[in-house]
């Protein structure tokens, strides 16, 4: 990303998996095209610095890189962020991105068609690598086993922590969604940030963890996210084991419910509260044809009670919202984004938070007073009626590790 002059033009290079290459580029002047650009940056190759179609990230940590900059990593790879040792394998080291991320890419590139592509050999030659690379990672998908290439020893919990200090020290907490299911030991444990652990009599292990990750010094195993997780001194970073000994992480094959799209009446629906675990919130548009209806679309049904509709899942949910909607909102997600899709505005007052994800959203400003805060990341309210004077609901905007933007038309 390159960001030139007084004006704050921010441009970034755009590779298709054709190998065609696009120079985006945009003011930050609170327009459809800053707000594409602005997203589209967070997904570039933390080495090369492209932004690609189709993005691969790391399983350790979670950050971007493109298929041809983790084939140059020299022997033995080691990730470039917090310098673990990869396991190896691209299948086992990267991952793709989720499918509602792919969208939004697709969305905010087809902003720029105006833009002239190109191509040389070396760009055609990274495509190639990164579609290589995404047919090796779908195709090993349904492997139900694997296991980490090194133990580590009892005393390496610190060193593997990619930076996060005081791990030792941290006060219990229960937030997130860590419940054990396995074991015979007593049970003891640290844990804070968006992990949680659900005692029981029977089961036995010690944790501790730092925010978003999670050191379980002993024990027989766990269950994370639906994997059943056996070994001793383990790290799990983001989700994933980055370390341990004698670790064998296996999935049960259950079958995944069915997305369905869930409509309700406009003028039942006063007030929508949506909690998902893992999963992106996308608000969009309603469709013509359904342009007086409340659309949820997820793969659990959302229940509508005393004009209140409510939903908690675990993935992914899609929000159509009419034209017309005032009602409020209570939108939650612990590790996904929220988005609003191209050019939907939301005009309605309440509450948009994320833990871990990030909030890219565009606001009706003559209707909503929109504020942003984050934690870690960064806040920007680019909005062109942010100080009327005139009485509006007031939208809260909130991420604790990622960045917040709100923009507005006008």
């Amino acid at each position: 990303m390159n960001i030139a002059g007084a004006s704050q033009t921010t441009t970034i290079d755009y590779l298709s998996l054709k190998g065609n290459r696009q120079s985006l580029q945009s003011a930050e002047d609170g327009s459809e095209k800053a707000a594409a650009v602005k997203f589209l940056s967070k997904l570039e190759c933390l080495s090369c610095r492209d932004v690609f179609e189709k993005p691969l990230s790391t399983r350790c940590c979670g950050k971007v890189l493109c298929a041809d900059c983790y084939l140059s990593l020299p022997d033995p790879k080691k990730c470039p962020i917090h310098r673990l040792e990869f396991k190896g394998s691209i299948q086992d080291d990267l991952k793709c991105q989720d499918r509602i991320i792919n969208n939004q890419i697709e969305e905010s590139v087809s902003l720029f068609k105006d833009v002239p592509s190109t191509g040389t050999s070396i760009d055609k030659h990274k495509s190639k690598a990164q579609n290589d690379a995404i047919q090796l990672i779908n195709s090993s998908a349904t492997s139900s086993t694997d296991r980490t290439r090194q133990p580590v020893r009892q005393n390496e919990m610190v060193e593997n922590t990619g930076g996060y200090d005081n791990v030792n020290s941290l006060s219990s907490s229960e937030s997130g969604h860590i419940s054990s299911s396995f074991g015979n030991r007593t049970f003891n444990f640290q844990a804070s940030g968006s992990y949680s652990v659900n005692s029981f009599p029977d089961i036995g292990m010690n944790f501790r963890s730092a925010g978003n990750l999670l050191h379980v010094v002993a024990g027989d195993g766990i269950n994370l996210n639906g994997r059943q997780i056996q070994g001793s001194n383990l790290v799990i970073h983001n989700g994933e084991v980055v370390s341990g000994h004698n670790v064998t992480v296996a999935t049960p094959g259950r079958q995944r419910a069915p997305v369905r799209e869930y409509d309700f009446r406009e003028e039942n629906v006063d007030f929508i509260d949506i909690h998902t675990r893992q999963g992106d919130i996308l608000i969009k548009g309603q469709c013509p044809v359904n342009r007086y209806q409340v659309s949820v679309i997820s793969s659990r049904a959302p229940n509508l009670r005393n004009n209140n509709l409510n939903l908690n899942c675990n993935e992914n949910v899609q929000l159509r919202l009419p034209e017309s909607f005032v009602g409020g909102m209570q939108l939650h997600t612990n590790m996904g984004d929220i988005i609003t899709q191209r050019s939907y505005r939301i005009k309605s007052g309440g509450r948009l938070h994320t833990n871990m994800g990030d909030i890219n959203v565009k606001v009706d400003s003559l209707l909503v007073n929109a504020c942003g805060r984050t934690n870690l990341g960064d806040s920007v309210v680019n909005v062109q009626n942010q100080y009327v004077h005139w009485g509006r609901q007031v939208l809260n905007c909130e991420s604790n590790t990622g960045d917040v933007y709100i923009c507005d038309q006008g």
